[in-house]
């Protein structure tokens, strides 16, 4: 199908680099790498260079195919790990309080270059260095730093502040000790460098080049990453797990990454449920649906679970314990952008640094993420992660099709979340054939531990059998960040669409008619 151009992210100058590439005549892809990489700078608690993730590209008139960028676990483990520079914080979510480790021995193998680079090789049009150029300008010139991106350096910065060298790029201009506010301007003239040199050089820099001995020679002082462990680093293409709900082609994230398939297995078991044909904010839907997700957390949490308890395909569930627990969760912050160009070619992305280690790779800008500081990812004791292991992940990238030819993409930040927001977005697009602004924003649940979530927008009054089927429940007074922040575009004959979650700060551009 060929259309109008579109495209959703998590911040307006993310959704104005690819929407300046795509004006150019740039493709899908050459649009997502000059979000990614302004991301770097507009979204910095979110990704980095130094990060990972996954881009579902459905190539118009080819089939899908799933670039597997994320984190690798190091091919030995650490001999001394008394000796390693790894350290706790705290971070604060509004009243509640999480432990995150950083430092250099919480670095992974870092996928985002090599998934520039493939993406490029394959599909992309534009020269590199007129992609980045968005990119570099904005590290050299500086962004603002939005309300949104300051909540989170809020969130992180203990970390961000922990070096001299996160200090001097994230540090405050008006107080001293403090970090970035809203409104003060962010610059990284190295990462504007880094970005420039790579155009020129090519992928090499990073993982053999200087860069390489850069983080090498930094991961002596306490990290664990040793050069053989970024030679060997290679994007995997993957084929996307296909799933259909009600008459929708769903295409999504395929082991060993997990989302995907808990969305799979979330559609299987509201599929021919008749949820069209009921109110969307109301307590049958609503109890459904949280049926549906619970479950999906009950296949993910425990090994017994039987697929003969609800409409569960057991190929899915076979799936899903050979692919995917023998690997290692990260599940940290994440962020997504969804694009389609005039042409019909769509990309579906979702990136992560985990929360940062809070080490810059010397002379580059570049955080290093902190994927195996992750509790989750070592529940042996840290430093036991399996070795030369991709990470599994709950990023789910997705691609829709219907039989009339609408393509849509979208996914979300939300670590554990992330499954039940995409999972309800779906519902609300192909079985209430909701607008796609209105299928973002309607209100979600989410389950976890037995615990229902109820997101404002609902009304309690209206949900009483949901509530007694869940006695452990919480009631949210508004819209929030904890539900995710679904990022998509959707194009038919008629009409292309986008839009940003406003939950996690999204902005969206569609082309001029």
């Amino acid at each position: 199908m060929k259309g109008g151009a579109a495209v959703a992210a998590g911040h307006p100058c993310v959704v104005q680099a690819a929407a300046d590439v795509l004006s150019a005549d740039g493709n899908a892809y050459d649009a997502w790498i000059s979000a990614l990489a302004t991301a770097c700078i507009c979204e910095p608690v979110l990704t980095s260079l130094g990060g990972g993730g996954f881009l579902l590209a459905a190539p118009a008139d080819e089939r899908p195919v799933l670039f597997d960028f994320f984190t690798q676990t190091p091919r030995r483990h650490p001999p001394e790990p008394e000796e390693l520079d790894f350290h706790p914080f705290d971070a604060q979510f509004g009243t509640e309080t999480q432990e995150f480790w950083i430092g250099w021995a919480t670095t992974a193998v870092p996928g985002v270059v090599a998934g520039i680079f493939e993406v490029h090789e394959r599909f992309g049009r534009m020269p590199l260095k007129d992609i980045l150029a968005p990119a570099i300008r904005a590290a050299k010139e500086g962004v603002p730093v939005s309300e949104a991106q300051a909540g989170l350096f809020q969130v992180v910065r203990p970390a961000f502040l922990s070096t001299p060298d996160s200090r001097a790029i994230f540090g405050s201009s008006r107080s001293q000790g403090e970090i970035l506010g809203s409104g003060e301007i962010l610059r990284s003239p190295e990462l504007a460098d880094v970005l420039d040199c790579l155009a020129a050089e090519g992928r090499d820099l990073f993982y053999r080049g200087e860069i390489a001995a850069a983080l090498q020679n930094a991961s002596r002082s306490g990290g664990v990453l040793q050069r053989d462990d970024l030679e060997s680093y290679s994007v995997a293409l993957r084929s996307p797990l296909a799933a259909r709900f009600e008459n929708v082609e769903i295409f999504l994230n395929s082991p060993p990454a997990a989302g995907g398939i808990l969305i799979a297995l979330g559609l299987e078991l509201l599929h021919g449920a008749g949820l069209g044909t009921i109110r969307q904010d109301g307590d049958a839907h609503a109890r459904m649906v949280a049926q549906a997700i619970g479950r999906t957390v009950e296949i993910e949490t425990q090994d017994g679970w039987d697929p003969a308890v609800g409409v569960v395909d057991p190929l899915l569930l076979a799936r899903w314990k050979e692919e995917v627990r023998n690997h290692r969760f990260a599940t940290q912050g994440t962020t997504h952008a969804s694009i389609i160009d005039r042409h019909g070619n769509v990309a579906s992305a979702t990136v992560s640094n985990g929360s940062g280690s809070g080490c810059i790779i010397p002379g580059t800008g570049v955080m290093a993420n902190n994927m195996l500081g992750e509790a989750e990812l070592n529940p042996d004791g840290f430093h036991a992660w399996p070795l030369d292991s991709r990470l599994t992940s709950m990023m789910a990238p997705t691609f829709a099709r219907w039989p009339d030819g609408t393509l849509a993409a979208l996914g979300s930040g939300g670590s554990r979340r992330i499954p039940s927001a995409i999972l309800q977005v779906i519902v609300n697009l192909a079985a209430h054939g909701m607008p796609l602004d209105d299928a973002v924003e309607s209100p979600r649940l989410h389950v976890t531990d037995k615990r229902l979530s109820v997101e404002g927008g609902f009304d309690p009054d209206d949900l009483s059998s949901t509530l007694s089927d869940w006695p452990d429940h919480r009631i949210w007074n508004q819209r929030n960040v904890f539900f995710g922040g679904v990022h998509a575009v959707r194009s038919s004959r008629h009409r292309t669409e986008a839009f940003g979650d406003p939950r996690r700060g999204g902005a969206a551009w569609t082309s001029p008619a």
